[in-house]
């Protein structure tokens, strides 16, 4: 009997072990690809700190809402919130601290809000919330210190223990605008009120 070449062999083994990587890797392929494009998806629409939905998804969420609704109009509105004196904060204790903060306050945030509302990170300290169904001014303000509350209370960042305060306008849709950019506008206009008077929200007629 005439046994193969131990190199034969080996040859053979090598083209066996690719070709069933790459039928492997020809069955995965889809789903990777797919996991890919999920992770592309997530990405572009959500903010990499906070995990919460940017600017981009609010205005598009904000924009189908507003497509959603019929005269009369649904009770809509868009708050507006920033922190005092954040990059005094960040000049002082660094960015690492100032990430940590915003982290905390965007999960503080999404627990005082209700689960039908859509909260933001649109830039730096600056969050916007889209809500539906609250069509009074005591509702709204209901709503915003049950917000004020939660953001306000101390916490601790490593060593640091202090209070953060927040402010948050509020523009409600049709009485301050019926367009996404006239919404945010006006409360972020309301925002700067809440700041300039110091009384921890405002509505954009309080002026």
């Amino acid at each position: 009997m005439i046994w193969p070449h131990p190199l034969r062999r080996g040859f053979k083994w090598i083209r066996a072990s690719r070709a069933r990587i790459m039928l492997a890797q020809a069955r995965n392929g889809p789903d990777e690809a797919q996991r890919a494009a999920k992770r592309a998806c997530y990405s572009a629409f959500h903010d990499g700190l906070t995990l919460l939905p940017n600017c981009k998804y609010f205005r598009a969420r904000l924009e189908q809402a507003l497509g959603h609704t019929e005269p009369p109009r649904q009770a809509l509105a868009v708050l507006y919130l920033n922190l005092n004196d954040f990059t005094l904060f960040i000049d002082t204790h660094g960015h690492d601290a100032g990430d940590e903060l915003l982290k905390i306050v965007a999960a503080r945030m999404l627990l005082a809000m209700r689960a039908e509302d859509m909260l933001s990170r649109l830039r730096n300290d600056e969050f916007a919330c889209l809500v539906a169904g609250l069509p009074s001014r005591s509702q709204l303000s209901d709503l915003v210190h049950g917000l004020l509350r939660a953001v306000s209370a101390p916490l601790n960042i490593g060593i640091l223990y202090l209070c953060v305060h927040p402010n948050i306008g509020i523009a409600r849709c049709p009485a301050d605008g019926v367009s996404t950019e006239a919404l945010l506008a006006n409360a972020e206009f309301a925002m700067r009120l809440a700041k300039q008077h110091k009384t921890g929200f405002a509505f954009v007629d309080e002026h």
